[in-house]
């Protein structure tokens, strides 16, 4: 105690260095519990005060530390909120300098926590000051203030939240989330950045169904939605996304909302899909049982798809929960209102698998079990029977679909039970949201309240490595393996014809008006409708030809356990007893899909497709904001019989969202087979589109590098000419050996095909097709690549040099160059494949001051002590022409942007320096 008590009166020295001693050594104690009272009650609110004004900005940021550890403690917190320290704490958000709001930050996560005296910050505009991190260019400030301002919102942590609420709702805060999560912010959103903001948008759905009205209208829906739709989305935020959809649902002015933005294909693809974790398949149930309280959602989810996908979630017992059951019932009870869903439950298990569940021990959900059996029981007219009893409905949510034929008037009075009703609360997972809510402001005493550390975030990724098979038992086939893998082959057929459809919907209905029979004037121009559509119709016809394909699968032999006579059975059908798949059913599929990516348009047109998706995303956007009658269009499109409320955004992202689908899928039906033939045949099918998809996603990301470089050209005065001139004899030499290397993999290739000519002839015709399908891809990228150079001829009149696909833009940001006894400056640093550019600032531009080789250049981390500056590290170079080494201290805001600087330019430099060698080593060969 002696040492705490002489450390806080050294406080009061003058000297700044001995402040900044002080402050460190406290704020290391204060990390203890029990020192925290003392500290603070020593500090005293007055020489807290002094220290966050003093003019040295480093004394401001450590006090500003020291203090979101002590107020940790309640009683602190409680002292803090009601001292004159508040102003001053607040005004530390504004400062200019992003260490000390970020510590500010922390501190008020903390005091927020004080649930009896948070309401305290109000009358300081509190709610106003952390609203505005939201419109700054600053995500990890965003992400900090985050916490606080949900603890402010929140019921349990705030008596005021109602009015908090309200203040957020009304200064255009959604608006603000909303412009970050559809990527108009200066970065991509991160995943850590996503969740922050749901998490925010969560809290302000769960208590007032006023607030949830002003949510389902604020546009921010849209995107919610699409995180479901992508395979790449992290189940958290998934999670998050669902959550706040069945808050949303409780609220009966919010169902239509939720219909327009697209909201059902996502959640029925959710409860149906065997890769959907249960989780979520649960929480998606829940959601779409509230929803078929309204009459329009329960026409658009006229979908057998939809009610097979219930009858084998009722039939996995071991999925069963309250929660879910009930769910179920409610769904069921709610769709059997409508006739045609009434029909198709019918003819589907979900009696039987309700019937079991009549005694189930919770007495809330087996009334909602007893309920939804009678509603299937009500009789259906004569005349939907004769309409819908010919009719197949293999697709989820089929178009084609005739809804209008079965109007009210055709329909008899039924005994159905009156009145729509949803999950209740106490079983809902409103329940488990305030768990979660209890979880993330749990014990005022948890260091991630305060500290830097960061969400995970990873994000699927698919690599052309080798196929790791699961890990299996003796290889015993058992009636449950082949039934999942039925199920799987029957999700890949359902989902392909789905995709074909919702393909064909999105060209007849938004494509075709646009330019088959555009309007005079037209709505959008003809280079407007090429930009949004691109060649979709393409894709298209690869699919349905695709289509074709799965389709003559459906038909296979199957021979049942009771010992009958082989017989016929269509997957696709709805059949109690499933067949038995045999060994051709499976190797004939991994054939559809081989044909398919051997088809000499399907990469290619695929690979056109998804480059120009992000330009295609921003076209509609920015005109459907600016054009009021192509907002009209696009809103009768969606709303017409044949969309059934689907987005163009929703149709236009499907094929980049597809052929991951199919990875997945693959993945799943290789793990529930047995068989070494048709586990190598999936194997080999996996390993191609695995490859495709590296393939598309390298593509589209050199297709994203020439676009950014084409943007730095404005931003940088004479970018191009220096490029021009600066063009490296080094990289026509290392496209002239990639191809030298590329022949050298190819003979390789060959000879381990003879080394293995005795392995299975399928397994062998499949290597030889992803082999033929990698020298497709790379000429198609060689022609993509030289369509791009002339373009750029014709435009720019440059030379290759300039869009050279060899040179890659690798990295860009604003800098400090520190230079000893003179003022620092800002640099801004350009990082290509083979070239360093400095540049500095003048005016609105940036002019070119230095061009390094990185073969000339080499990367040291310099020490704090040496350099005088933090987060620095130094830069050296000669060249040829001038043997005298120069050198350039950078210093950068953050540690992590300085480890990420030098991992780059290290990675670079060695990638150049590395191939020079091999260059030289196969020109002195070359000359021996």
């Amino acid at each position: 105690m002696e040492k705490i008590r002489s450390t806080v009166e050294r406080l009061s020295s003058t000297d700044v260095s001995v402040q900044e001693n002080c402050l460190r050594i406290l704020i290391n104690i204060s990390t203890e519990n029990e020192s925290q009272p003392y500290i603070f009650e020593l500090m005293g609110t007055k020489r807290c005060k002094d220290l966050l004004q003093s003019n040295n900005e480093v004394i401001q940021m450590l006090t500003t530390w020291l203090l979101s550890h002590l107020s940790l403690n309640y009683n602190n917190s409680t002292l803090l909120l009601k001292s004159e320290l508040v102003e001053t704490i607040i005004t530390s958000l504004t400062s200019e300098n992003e260490d000390i709001a970020e510590k500010a930050l922390w501190l008020l996560t903390n005091i927020t926590l004080n649930a009896d005296h948070s309401h305290l910050l109000l009358e300081h505009g509190i709610v106003e000051s952390l609203i505005a991190f939201l419109k700054k260019p600053k995500p990890n400030l965003v992400i900090l203030s985050s916490v606080p301002l949900r603890n402010l919102l929140h019921k349990d942590t705030c008596g005021e939240y109602l009015d908090n609420q309200k203040i957020f709702c009304h200064s255009g805060s959604i608006q603000a989330i909303t412009k970050i999560l559809t990527s108009r912010y200066p970065s991509p959103p991160s995943n850590e950045l996503i969740l922050a903001l749901t998490s925010v948008i969560h809290v302000l759905t769960i208590y007032h169904p006023v607030i949830r009205r002003i949510i389902a209208i604020s546009g921010v829906l849209h995107q919610l939605i699409s995180y479901l739709s992508s395979p790449s989305t992290p189940m958290n935020i998934k999670e998050q996304v669902m959550k706040i959809l069945i808050n949303l649902s409780l609220t009966e002015e919010t169902e239509r909302p939720i219909l327009a933005a697209g909201a059902m294909m996502p959640l029925v693809d959710i409860v149906v899909s065997i890769s959907s974790p249960m989780e979520l398949k649960c929480l998606g149930v829940s959601c779409l049982a509230n929803l078929t309280s309204n009459d329009e959602i329960r026409k658009v989810l006229r979908s057998k798809y939809l009610i097979d996908g219930l009858s084998e979630l009722l039939k996995d017992k071991n999925a069963h929960t309250s929660q879910l059951i009930e769910a179920i019932s409610v769904l069921i009870a709610n769709l059997c209102i409508d006739e045609v869903c009434r029909f198709r439950i019918t003819q589907s298990d979900c009696d039987r698998g309700l019937s079991a569940l009549v005694n189930f021990p919770h007495t809330q959900v087996r009334e909602s079990v007893i309920k939804a059996l009678e509603n299937i029981k009500v009789p259906i007219s004569i005349e939907t029977q004769s309409e819908l009893v010919v009719k197949e409905d293999l697709s989820d949510l089929d178009p084609n679909d005739s809804l209008a034929m079965f109007s009210s008037s055709h329909s008899t009075p039924s005994p159905l039970n009156k009145g729509i009703f949803r999950v209740s609360q106490s079983m809902s997972p409103l329940g488990s949201i305030h768990q979660g809510k209890a979880a993330e402001f749990g014990g005022s005493g948890n260091d991630d309240v305060f500290s830097n550390s960061s969400i995970s975030s990873s994000i699927m990724r698919h690599s052309s490595q080798p196929i790791i098979s699961p890990s299996l038992g003796p290889l015993v086939d058992d009636h449950q393996l082949a039934f999942r893998r039925s199920k799987i082959i029957k999700e890949i057929i359902d989902t392909e014809q789905a995709y074909v459809h919702a393909l064909g919907v999105c060209i007849r209905v938004y494509y075709n008006p646009l330019v088959v029979s555009p309007t005079n004037p037209p709505i959008i121009s003809t280079e407007l409708v090429e930009t949004i559509f691109s060649n979709i119709d393409k894709v298209f016809r690869n699919n349905c030809e695709f289509l074709k394909k799965l389709r003559n699968l459906t038909t296979v032999k199957s021979s049942f356990d009771d010992g009958d006579s082989s017989s016929t059975t269509d997957l696709s059908s709805n059949t109690s007893i499933l067949p038995k798949t045999k060994t051709v059913d499976i190797l004939d599929l991994a054939q559809a899909f081989q044909w398919f990516w051997d088809q000499p348009t399907t990469v290619s047109e695929y690979r056109h497709y998804i480059n120009g998706f992000n330009k295609a995303m921003d076209s509609v956007h920015e005109n459907r904001a600016k054009l009021p009658r192509f907002k009209e269009f696009l809103e009768k499109c969606q709303f017409s019989d044949q969309c059934k409320s689907e987005t163009i955004d929703s149709y236009l992202i499907r094929p980049v969202q597809r052929i991951p689908r199919y990875i997945l899928l693959l993945s799943d039906l290789l793990a529930h087979t047995v068989d070494i033939l048709e586990r190598n045949s999936i194997e080999d099918c996996l390993r191609t589109t695995k490859l495709v998809t590296d393939q598309l996603n390298e593509s589209k990301r050199k297709a994203e590098n020439i676009s950014k470089t084409l943007m730095l050209q404005e931003k940088v005065v004479g970018l191009t000419e220096s490029l021009i001139t600066n063009g490296s004899i080094f990289y026509n030499s290392f496209n002239n050996n990639s191809n030298s290397n590329n022949n050298l993999n190819n003979n390789n290739n060959n000879n381990n095909n003879n080394i293995n000519s005795n392995s299975i002839n399928n397994n062998s015709n499949h290597n030889t097709s992803s082999n033929n399908l990698l020298k497709d891809i790379n000429n198609n990228n060689n022609n993509n690549t030289s369509n791009n150079n002339n373009n750029n001829n014709n435009n720019n009149n440059n030379n290759n040099n300039f869009t050279n696909p060899s040179r890659q833009l690798i990295k860009e940001g604003l800098m400090m160059e520190a230079r000893q006894k003179k003022v620092s400056k800002y640099k801004y640093l350009i990082l290509f494949s083979d070239l360093l550019i400095v540049t500095k600032q003048k005016k609105n531009k940036y002019v070119i001051q230095k061009i390094v080789p990185l073969i000339d250049l080499k990367i040291l981390e310099v020490s704090e002590s040496i350099a005088g500056v933090e987060n620095s590290f130094q830069i050296l170079w000669s060249s040829q022409n001038d043997k005298n080494e120069k050198k350039m201290v950078i210093c950068t805001s953050k540690p992590e942007e300085k480890d990420e600087w030098i991992k780059e330019l290290r990675e670079a430099c060695n990638i150049v320096k590395k191939f020079y060698l091999q260059m030289k080593l196969q020109q002195r060969s070359a000359h021996i």
